[in-house]
């Protein structure tokens, strides 16, 4: 693998890890912009903790493919890292609430970073392996994209799911919050 393309994968990994952390430290603010909605939580739910770490996600993905040469597998990485994160983060949280039942800024951060960490290195390792073939890295965009089309539904148009409801406060996201 390109010693550039490892470099550039830190940066992006550190430059999640701020943005999430910052999204987080801004919870339940009371905002009408559509855009600020897309990333910052409004309440400890499942589905917030995925959004606050899969949307800089999308973001820094975005701003991979502008400022940088990315390798034949950059769809595949970043689809298995968006998964993987996406399916870490919660169970994470599930785990350290099953124990403790109280929920600590300090730990979601840091599950967050875990999450993060998981997803780079799952990320690096599927760009250090030989080029996939054509047909992998087409499902993987069409993957990214349901991805994004999913992640956008479900920010604008929650339903009563356990996935939307604070597990604490037992408070839905209610729909003048979104």
């Amino acid at each position: 693998m390109d010693y550039s393309i490892f470099i550039w994968e830190i940066i992006i990994f550190v430059l999640i890890c701020l943005i999430s952390s910052m999204i987080y430290l801004n919870f339940d603010y009371q905002d009408t912009n559509n855009f600020y909605k897309l990333f910052v939580p409004k309440n400890d739910s499942l589905w917030e903790r995925i959004k606050v770490l899969i949307g800089p996600s999308l973001l820094m993905m975005l701003l991979e493919c502008l400022l940088v040469e990315i390798s034949p597998n950059f769809m595949f990485s970043k689809l298995i890292s968006l998964i993987v994160m996406t399916l870490v983060n919660p169970l994470f949280f599930i785990v350290y609430f099953s124990f403790s039942k109280w929920d600590m800024i300090v730990i979601n951060v840091l599950s967050t970073i875990s999450s993060a960490l998981m997803g780079l290195f799952v990320s690096i390792w599927v760009l250090s392996i030989s080029i996939l073939p054509d047909a992998i890295i087409y499902i993987s965009a069409v993957g990214i994209i349901l991805i994004i089309i999913f992640y956008i539904c479900a920010t604008f148009f929650q339903t009563d799911d356990m996935l939307f409801v604070d597990p604490i406060t037992k408070r839905k996201t209610l729909k003048k919050d979104i």
